[in-house]
């Protein structure tokens, strides 16, 4: 027969069951507050999300219609077409990608690669999904790396052109684009002209976690290929120092080279001679 609970026991248990209850209610509380703080903070990502995407894309008018010529239309993995413009030069040793900046779109581009076309290259110029006459998504990052895709694929597959054939150009916003494409498929040559870290970096020097763009920073040690990175001294949009400081982050490259322009702002480093030359040597070298 069990011993006869004594009133200090019967009282020690009725304080063991008031503060088993109480622990029980206060891990309701504390999962309660869990649940209420990742939901507060998932949603203030998205709107981060959405923000700093608004930052950094401005889609400009369209400069070309859906009709124009030598315009193609690259399949998206991901769902419908994206146009690019395509010039061919016959014999030509190099077939370049070219990625434009945040406030420009293909049209605009025409003009910025004109100087590859007289060296004597074949140059695809890639529009991203939310920029020309066609838009029907907002810009992301992600659409972006998905029109690097496609335009990749287009040129190895349709085109015929191997990998090492292949240069990949960007101008500021355009160099993230190439950085990551350059740092998962092989590639001839990459070509970065006012590059930066990061997105967020040319504001807050600081990477903002986990609402940074395109941190080419983070990517860059992964590109094998030549490397030519060319920044002026006096660009006041992406700090003179981003291109330095990713040049040299870029340690696995097997040959690389920094073009400095002196007094060199963030829109005119290809419009000078000697920066089109220099361009032009380091495809030569890269053959």
């Amino acid at each position: 027969m069990p011993p006869k609970k004594t009133a200090a026991t019967r009282k020690l248990s009725k304080k063991k069951a008031t503060a088993s209850k109480r622990s029980q209610r206060l891990v309701r509380i504390l999962v309660i507050a869990f649940l209420v703080l990742i939901t507060g903070y998932s949603g203030l990502l998205l709107v981060g999300c959405a923000v700093s995407n608004r930052l950094i894309f401005h889609p400009p008018e369209p400069s070309y219609t859906a009709d124009a010529p030598g315009l193609v239309k690259l399949p998206l993995k991901t769902g419908g077409e994206i146009p690019a413009f395509w010039t061919e030069t016959p014999g030509a040793k190099w077939t370049v990608i070219y990625f434009h900046g945040n406030a420009m779109d293909i049209g605009h581009s025409r003009q910025s690669v004109s100087f590859l076309q007289k060296q004597g290259c074949s140059v695809l110029t890639v529009e991203y999904p939310g920029y020309g006459p066609d838009a029907r998504s907002a810009p992301s990052e992600e659409g972006c790396y998905a029109a690097a895709d496609s335009a990749y694929d287009y040129l190895r597959t349709t085109r015929g052109i191997p990998a090492g054939r292949i240069a990949l150009y960007g101008f500021s916003l355009g160099t993230g684009v190439a950085t990551e494409l350059a740092s998962r498929q092989p590639v001839g040559a990459l070509i970065l002209e006012a590059p930066f870290l990061s997105t967020f970096r040319v504001v807050t020097k600081v990477k903002v976690v986990p609402l940074d763009r395109f941190d080419s920073l983070a990517k860059i040690g992964k590109v094998k290929c030549p490397l030519f990175v060319i920044h002026g001294t006096a660009d006041n949009i992406v700090p003179y120092s981003h291109g330095t400081a990713l040049f040299a982050a870029a340690g696995a490259a097997v040959r690389k080279q920094f073009y400095k322009v002196e007094g060199g702002s963030h829109i005119n480093l290809t419009s000078q001679e000697k920066s089109r030359k220099a361009i032009a040597a380091f495809l030569a070298a890269s053959e």
